[in-house]
């Protein structure tokens, strides 16, 4: 995300409100997706690795 944030610099990079809609879309659906996987195994006891 933080690398993402440096693309906001128009100086550098050129993109139109749609494109920055389309992108702000896509990180949504992915970040409900991963949001929805560690849903799903939460609470779900097995030995796994741990700091």
């Amino acid at each position: 995300m933080e690398n993402l944030s440096k693309c906001a610099n128009k100086r550098n990079y050129e993109y139109t409100d749609e494109e920055i809609k389309k992108m702000f879309k896509v990180l949504n659906e992915k970040y409900m997706q991963l949001k929805a996987a560690f849903a799903a195994t939460s609470g779900q006891e097995k030995e796994t690795f741990k700091f």
